[in-house]
């Protein structure tokens, strides 16, 4: 997650914009019902830890950005309770967002393997673009961008939409289509926007 509060704060400086750090959690749910309580403190408990460090995060994150960070406003949201997928897009909704920057520690367990990954999700969900930056992910800005897509007319239109997300950083674009009719065919296209 540092590593996408640092990418998100390059990106809002490149373009001009703010960025607003939600910290949301997840309702922890007991089995019998008899005993609601533990599970309300245990949730309520994980909420006030985060708003705890959720600023310290962001400062962080702007030393680590360094110049990139120095002219972003970043706004601490409320934190929230609830799923965490269906939180991040209301709120995405709600003020209108552009753009959701997601971290991930790609931790690959069997819960994410049987119900796919947060970011999947999070993905399949928004109605927005979302940007996925692994925890191990270089913080250069982009120089070469790699689209990869069934080239059909909503692949064009999202394809325009990460070309104007982009347009700052005046990256090389690879466009990667792959055919799987009868005879497949791979096609790897180099262009600038």
């Amino acid at each position: 997650a540092q590593q996408a509060v640092q990418y998100a704060l390059s990106f809002a400086n490149m373009r001009g914009a703010s960025v607003e750090v939600m910290y949301g959690v997840a309702p922890d749910y007991m089995v019998s019902a008899d005993l609601p309580t533990p599970s309300i403190n245990v949730t309520q408990k994980r909420l006030e830890v985060g708003e705890e460090i959720i600023e310290d995060f962001v400062k962080l994150g702007k030393s680590v950005a360094g110049k990139a960070a120095k002219n972003v406003v970043v706004t601490i949201a409320n934190t929230k309770i609830g799923n965490p997928v269906n939180t991040i897009k209301e709120e995405a909704e709600e003020k209108l967002m552009d753009l959701i920057i997601l971290g991930t520690n790609a931790n690959n367990d069997l819960i994410d393997k049987v119900f796919g990954t947060f970011a999947l999700n999070m993905m399949n969900a928004a109605s927005c673009p979302v940007l996925i930056v692994p925890k191990e992910a270089n913080l250069q800005p982009p120089t070469k961008v790699l689209y990869a897509a069934a080239l059909t007319k909503d692949d064009y239109r999202s394809f325009h939409q990460v070309t104007d997300v982009l347009a700052g950083f005046q990256p090389k674009y690879h466009s990667l289509h792959i055919n799987t009719g009868k005879t497949p065919v791979i096609t790897l296209q180099e262009f600038s926007a």
